[in-house]
């Protein structure tokens, strides 16, 4: 039996935000990936097998928050979880923030073949930096606004 995936939709909080607005999201994201697993499970005939989850880890760049959404997923989701994704990060947080929230993230989190996937890498230096600090997926939007900048990356060879 295969699997059907769904990636469930977060309601992200940047840097700016307050503790209790982080809160919030978590709490948020949780129900709407509550919600978009429970239409997954109901759209799907048994031949399709379980659905899966692409989780949004919410709370800003607070690792604090970010593994308890973690945590908060697993006790709703378990099994049924094939990624995690770090939401509310490039919100207004330093570059060393949000390397050091990846990283704490990532020594919280299971890993092995669950990926876990850093959308916005402003450059090629935080990329090769977030895979450092454990990110095993990253989104690479930079070349593409780059080119929608007029520019592009040539190298010496």
């Amino acid at each position: 039996k295969g699997a059907v995936a769904a990636v469930a939709l977060s309601d992200e909080a940047g840097a700016e935000q307050g503790d209790h607005r982080r809160q919030q999201s978590i709490k948020r994201s949780t129900e709407l990936t509550d919600r978009v697993f429970q239409q997954c499970m109901e759209s799907k005939d048994d031949s399709e097998g379980t659905c899966s989850l692409v989780v949004s880890l919410e709370g800003g760049p607070s690792a604090k928050y970010k593994i308890a959404a973690a945590q908060a997923a697993f006790n709703s989701f378990d099994s049924n979880i094939s990624g995690w994704y770090f939401g509310g990060l490039c919100t207004g947080e330093t570059l060393g923030q949000r390397i050091a929230c990846v990283r704490e993230v990532c020594a919280a989190v299971p890993s092995g073949t669950i990926p876990r996937i850093v959308f916005s890498s402003p450059s090629p230096e935080e990329a090769v930096m977030l895979i450092c600090a454990g990110a095993d997926v990253i989104d690479g939007g930079w070349p593409i606004s780059l080119a929608n900048h007029g520019k592009a990356m040539l190298t010496s060879e």
